[in-house]
């Protein structure tokens, strides 16, 4: 496949500039050159230039014209006086389109000069304008028909909406230096915004983290780094006021995480607490500080994860600490300082509407985000919570600890693939939304139901071929939280019981056997 099928119209900026009405000119027809082709084919830099030179239009005042200018294939453009002429009466708009470049040294008032031979292509046959004057086929002129009938009205055409940020504006991520905050902010510069700040519990320590800033500040980005404490009052209003600095605050993105993994029946108040103060409590700070905020984003992550009669208060706290504390605290500042606000965006997972075993107070923190943007919604304010799926390359599940989590029938979904899931859902204007990957390969899903092979993943074998299948599972490091998913799993998937305490006692040689006695 060549780059020709892949065309596709370029976003213009988001900022407005005053420009001269009177060289504007609604284009009807621009003609398809070789050097087009050359460049859509990837054998010429594109460098500043985009596709199309010679066109012909409709000025605002009526006059037809025709003329020379790079990026002509546009559906309006500022003529360049200087390569702008009047169409004769004798010729129609798509003749001209085939004049400027061949005579342009030529006199066209005496008449000597005459249209070429064309052939039409309408706009959604692009690409087969391009091919076909590729293939030098063509006799003439390749022209493509920009407006039905030559017609300066508005067209209608499909489109995509796209978020874009404000340059003058700052944006705070908490949790910035993170992997899915430092993605977040690459994905910030790249749709406008020239100011963020990454808020964190420590400075720099990688070296991604480190290239990251020194690509931003190679492209004049501003990327700061605040290392003030967001879950309590003083630390957040330290950031805003240093926020301001810099310029208005134009939007929060929360992607703090903080870890308390316990079996429920282990989790403590205050593992609630630490997971939920961070998601719930600072979105209700009412700090006194006139900021102008554009949108809010909680993307906070905290796990302590444990069966449920491991749960304790502290697990619970540590969980809801970053979540719910943080989003009532804005919720109550832009009730308040934000009338005007565009985005209040909670990042939440599927743990709380599919359930993930261990994870029983980060089901409770997420869905808390959820009520709280439905009810914003009733009150007809911006709300918005996003439930993500596994996410693949960042974050907390691609460390050794969690690269193993079952997530049942998910895939991990690339960053990539999040900003434009993210940016869907905010035009959207839903509460509550939900983005993950489901497996869709029969071949790869039956082969996961093999026992053997999904308590292999578990356990974080890779091949099973190169461990010692005599081995008791005790000797792969099964805990607690492991022994009742392989439990569960077993059970669920191939009706097969085992009792926790005989799990860590299997081997995979064991499991063959029972397993086979039972199809027997």
């Amino acid at each position: 496949m060549t780059i020709i099928a892949l065309l596709t119209t370029i976003p213009n900026s988001p900022i407005v500039h005053r420009i001269d009405e009177a060289n504007i000119v609604d284009t009807c027809y621009f003609a398809v050159n070789y050097k087009d082709v050359m460049i859509s084919s990837g054998r010429l830099k594109c460098d500043s230039q985009f596709i199309g030179i010679e066109y012909s239009g409709i000025t605002k005042t009526g006059k037809r014209v025709m003329g020379l200018l790079f990026g002509g294939f546009k559906f309006q453009v500022k003529s360049d006086p200087m390569f702008t002429w009047t169409i004769p009466d004798s010729w129609t708009l798509k003749e001209a389109a085939t004049v400027p470049v061949t005579y342009i040294t030529k006199c066209i008032d005496d008449g000597v000069v005459k249209p070429l031979p064309l052939k039409i292509f309408e706009l959604e046959e692009m690409e087969s304008a391009f091919r076909y004057l590729a293939s030098g086929k063509n006799e003439g002129k390749v022209v493509v028909n920009m407006r039905k009938d030559g017609s300066s009205k508005p067209i209608s055409v499909p489109a995509i909406p796209q978020i874009f940020f404000y340059p003058e504006k700052v944006y705070i991520i908490v949790g910035g230096l993170g992997g899915m905050g430092l993605e977040l902010a690459h994905w910030l510069f790249s749709r406008g915004a020239r100011i963020i700040i990454l808020n964190g519990r420590r400075n720099i320590w990688s070296k991604y983290q480190k290239l990251s800033m020194n690509i931003w500040e190679s492209l004049k980005y501003k990327a700061i780094i605040d290392l003030s404490d967001t879950t309590t009052m003083a630390g957040a209003e330290n950031l805003l006021l240093e926020a301001q600095n810099y310029g208005p605050v134009g939007g929060i993105f929360n992607v703090a995480l903080v870890l308390r993994d316990a079996p429920v029946y282990q989790q403590t108040t205050q593992m609630f607490e630490d997971v939920c103060r961070p998601k719930i409590s600072s979105s209700m700070m009412q700090i006194k500080v006139k900021v102008i905020f554009l949108g809010i984003f909680n993307v906070a992550l905290v796990l302590r994860d444990a069966p449920v009669y491991q749960q304790t208060t502290q697990m619970f706290e540590d969980v809801c600490r970053p979540k719910i504390s943080s989003s009532k605290n804005m919720d109550v500042l832009t009730r308040k300082m934000c009338p005007q606000l565009d985005h209040f965006v909670m990042f939440s997972s599927v743990v709380a509407s599919r359930g993930v075993m261990g994870q029983t107070n980060y089901g409770y923190a997420n869905s808390a985000l959820e009520r709280l943007c439905e009810r914003r919604k009733r009150d007809k304010l911006p709300g918005l919570a996003i439930e993500w799926g596994p996410v693949a390359d960042v974050g907390v599940l691609v460390t050794e600890k969690f690269n193993t989590k079952s997530f049942g029938n998910l895939l991990h979904q690339k960053p990539e693939s999040c900003w434009k899931a993210l940016e869907q859902f905010m035009i959207l204007g839903a509460a509550t939304c939900m983005s993950c990957v489901y497996k869709n390969n029969q071949e790869e899903a039956k082969k996961e139901k093999t026992p053997i092979d999904i308590v292999a993943n578990i356990l974080g074998i890779a091949n099973i071929d190169t461990v010692d299948k005599h081995k008791p599972f005790n000797n792969f490091g099964v805990d607690s939280l492991m022994a009742s998913e392989i439990k569960q799993i077993l059970y669920q998937e191939f009706n097969k019981v085992i009792e926790v305490e005989d799990v860590r006692k299997l081997n995979f040689e064991k499991l063959s056997e029972f397993l086979d006695s039972e199809k027997k």
